[in-house]
């Protein structure tokens, strides 16, 4: 059942930090009152001066009417005098064995309430059902030893620094294993811890602790990393050297399975049929577009799993040639739609807002004129710095606006300039070891008077209705075929994906390019 202490808080609006009261061990109200008076341990719990300050006062509003309404006279222990000053200044030279004493035998003050007070509070008592916290098993291993109670009471007093992370990861992991030298501990405990440190330690990120395996789009699976993964990777190895850990796994329980969506129960059979007639039949299309979604999990799993990330959109191509097809795009919408509902129709009810913002940030850099939708996809790149990228062959490559803005919408006059153009890009993936990913095409004389739109697929240029069509179908087409970003742009089409398309993948959080200062800046100044 949830303490008294907790229950206040919620009701003062608090709720955020209960956990950390808890791990403190304010486990009463009359330890909430005590807090008034010792601002600086106030300040160790409630960061914020304006919380603080909010505090104090709905705890001395919440003292004053408890005075009004006793019926009883107040009855009250009165700390020892010798130990408070010493809770007071604690520091980290104190041992773990004398933190937990102190904390342990901490007096506080107790009230005893009338029966009529009692009778009151129980009467607006929520139902035990409700009260009920779930468990926290790292709370409780913590409150079971000395050096856990040392790490809760340091905590509570001045947060973490990255010596005490790892002494909490090493307390939990140890923990984990007990005596079993072979224990193996899979992603979805590692999680769970992270989490429930997170419910202890609030201001401790679930991400310092653990963040899973990933294999982003296109690329090689990024490791799994952590504190909490760092102690298990290197107390497995000191077993093994020790003779103590017989084996390892024949699979990695760190990398959970990578399945974008649950699959359905089709029978292997039917699946299979539906399969074949995919790579083989162009038609009927009506009966393409059936199996085409009765498949789209398996599929987006295969292509996750199974495909050599260098091959995929060549490959995937070649095996499902209704995608080549003038409606073939159809299909990868249909896919990217299994996978973000939300997100499929996004572009055309946000762009407005979107663009606004755009152009307020332009402004900012001299620009004010805008012709058209193309020209405002062009001129958005100059909101972007020209850095160096790395490429696969030869030094940093340091892409022009130019290399850029190919990579967003290439714009050319005419489409017999597009063979020429489609050459120099092979030419140049080719020089630096880079594959050349799906882009969106536009022709006209200018950026104001286009008369085609096209999304540039594995070479081949694929009409669709507008410029705005081929901005979406190509943003598309990179979950649907598991590819990456064009090298050159990769900041520009992230900062896309998480404002105008609204998509957000767990790989966010460990993408390098998601994290430079200037795309999350981005990120927040044109959400939408």
């Amino acid at each position: 059942m949830e303490s008294n202490c907790a229950q206040l808080l919620r009701d003062f609006g608090f709720e955020k930090y209960i956990p950390q009261f808890e791990a403190a061990l304010f486990n009463d109200i009359e330890s909430l009152e005590a807090l008034v008076s010792q601002p600086n341990l106030l300040a160790q719990m409630i960061g914020p001066l304006g919380q603080r300050a909010k505090f104090v006062a709905k705890m001395e509003k919440f003292i004053s009417e408890q005075k009004e309404e006793a019926a009883t006279d107040v009855k009250k222990e009165m700390p020892d005098e010798n130990l408070i000053p010493a809770v007071r200044g604690l520091d980290s030279s104190f041992t773990a064995a004398e933190l937990a004493e102190l904390l342990e035998n901490q007096p506080v003050i107790k009230v005893e309430s009338s029966n009529a007070e009692r009778e009151e509070s129980n009467a607006f008592e929520e139902p035990p059902a409700k009260r009920i916290r779930t468990s926290n098993d790292v709370l409780e291993l913590l409150q079971l030893t000395v050096d856990g109670k040392y790490l809760l009471g340091l905590y509570a007093i001045k947060g973490f620094d990255n010596k005490n992370r790892v002494r909490l990861a090493n307390c939990i992991i140890n923990a984990e294993y007990g005596a079993d030298a072979n224990k193996v501990i899979g992603t979805a405990r590692f999680k769970e811890l992270a989490r429930q440190i997170n419910e202890v330690f609030p201001d401790e990120e679930e991400t310092t602790y653990y963040v899973p395996a990933y294999t982003p789009r296109g690329g090689k699976t990024v490791i799994a990393r952590g504190k909490l993964y760092d102690k298990y990777t290197a107390l497995n190895k000191e077993l093994r050297e020790a003779n103590l850990r017989k084996k390892r796994p024949t699979q990695s329980e760190d990398i959970e399975p990578n399945n974008l969506i649950p699959e359905n129960n089709e029978g292997n059979t039917d699946m299979e049929v539906c399969l074949k007639f995919l790579e083989t039949c162009l038609k009927p299309w009506d009966l393409i577009v059936d199996y085409w979604k009765r498949t789209s999990a398996y599929r987006l799993n295969s292509l996750l799993n199974d495909i050599a990330p260098k091959a995929n959109v060549e490959s995937y191509l070649q095996r499902y040639a209704c995608l080549k097809q003038p409606k073939g795009y159809t299909l990868l919408e249909i896919d990217f739609k299994n996978r973000f509902t939300e997100g499929s129709l996004r572009l055309f009810s946000h762009w407005g807002s979107f663009s606004d913002k755009v152009k307020r940030e332009l402004a900012t850099t001299g620009v004010h004129k805008f012709e058209s939708d193309v020209d405002l996809i062009q001129k958005f790149v100059q909101l972007f710095s020209i850095c160096p990228v790395k490429v696969p062959k030869g030094k940093a490559w340091r892409a022009s606006r130019a290399d850029i803005q190919q990579g967003c919408m290439l714009h050319i006059k005419v489409m017999s300039d597009f063979e020429k153009e489609i050459e120099k890009i092979n030419a140049l993936a080719t020089e630096k070891g880079f594959s050349v990913q799906p882009f969106p095409l536009v022709v006209g004389m200018t950026l104001k008077d286009i008369n085609s739109s096209y999304v540039v697929i594995d070479g081949q240029p694929i009409l669709v209705e507008s410029p705005l069509r081929a901005l979406e179908v190509a943003f598309k087409c990179y979950f649907a075929l598991h590819c990456e970003y064009p090298i050159q742009s990769q900041r520009q089409w992230t900062v896309l994906q998480k404002t105008l398309f609204g998509v957000h993948v767990p790989y966010d959080r460990i993408n390098p390019i998601a994290n430079l200062p200037e795309v999350k800046r981005l990120i927040k100044k044109l959400q939408c």
